[in-house]
């Protein structure tokens, strides 16, 4: 029997958004990090020239001289102020495969007194202009969702794979919206994808509607459950709601957060509903 491929393998269909991915780190976010850094290194208050080059000055050389020792452990005669030298070797953390070696600089840097204060602030910037799944609190990297909720969602992703085209497509859309930051689109595209697994029951009725009539081993659905779904339509249709995400207040009123919350909320709401259709 061949062997199952894993969800990362499988083609065609939609992958976890980046903030749920803390696996890899995008070389766009790697690239501007390395600019962040090595343009403060190269700035003219932070270097002088020698005979043989330019040299690491001012709080530039304090910081590396204390990365060298405190950072990666090494002895301090061993050190070379050489501004070539020192960030050749530190250019490596940051296109590494493992990207593990670069957070401990990162968070080296973000208690640094001698690492500038502005630098710090755009760290953080930068992971979420780049939708990395790892964000900074209190000067330490943490993941956006843990492991077992990224693979959960992934398990969710993987058992719609049955489900119909609309579905699919929906759970996509939502999932390159949050990828591109458009927070209120992957919104509405999340609840489009439980709209689209309800209309396998009936085309003609809403969402809730439907949810009225959907029954769990011959008896029907919690209450509680029926009104989670229902509310999603009705969060949905709101005139002020996503689904007019072209007006002002709607786009304000979604972020991050809660696009990545209606992201997890379609994926199992809509594999619920997949499930119980098959089951009918």
């Amino acid at each position: 029997m061949p062997r199952r491929l894993t969800f990362r393998e499988r083609q065609g269909f939609s992958p976890l958004p980046p903030q749920l991915r803390t696996d890899e780190l995008s070389q766009e976010l790697r690239a501007r990090l390395w600019a962040l850094y090595y343009s403060w290194f190269e700035d003219e208050d932070n270097v002088q020239y020698g005979p043989a080059g330019r040299y690491l000055d001012s709080d530039a050389l304090r910081f590396a001289k204390h990365w060298h020792v405190a950072g990666e452990h090494k002895p301090l005669d061993e050190f070379s102020s050489s501004l070539n030298a020192f960030t050749v070797g530190l250019k490596q953390r940051f296109f590494a495969r493992d990207f593990y070696p670069l957070f401990d600089l990162i968070e080296f840097s973000l208690s640094s007194q001698w690492f500038p204060v502005e630098r710090k602030e755009l760290i953080p910037e930068e992971l979420e202009r780049c939708r990395a799944g790892w964000r900074v609190i209190d000067r330490q990297l943490v993941p956006v969702a843990s492991d077992d909720e990224a693979a959960a969602i992934a398990e969710g992703l993987s058992s719609l794979e049955g489900a119909s085209e609309g579905v699919r497509a929906h759970i996509r859309k939502a999932s390159e919206f949050l990828s591109k930051g458009r927070w209120a689109d992957s919104a509405r595209e999340s609840i489009s994808a439980v709209e689209a697994a309800a209309r396998a029951f009936d085309e003609k009725k809403t969402l809730g509607e439907i949810v009225k009539g959907l029954k769990s081993a011959g008896k029907p659905i919690h209450p509680a459950l029926a009104k989670a779904l229902s509310s999603l339509y009705g969060y949905a249709s709101d005139e002020k709601g996503i689904r007019h995400s072209l007006v002002d207040e709607a786009d304000a009123a979604v972020g991050e957060g809660e696009a990545l919350l209606l992201f997890g909320i379609g994926v199992f709401f809509a594999q619920y509903l997949v499930r119980q259709k098959a089951a009918s």
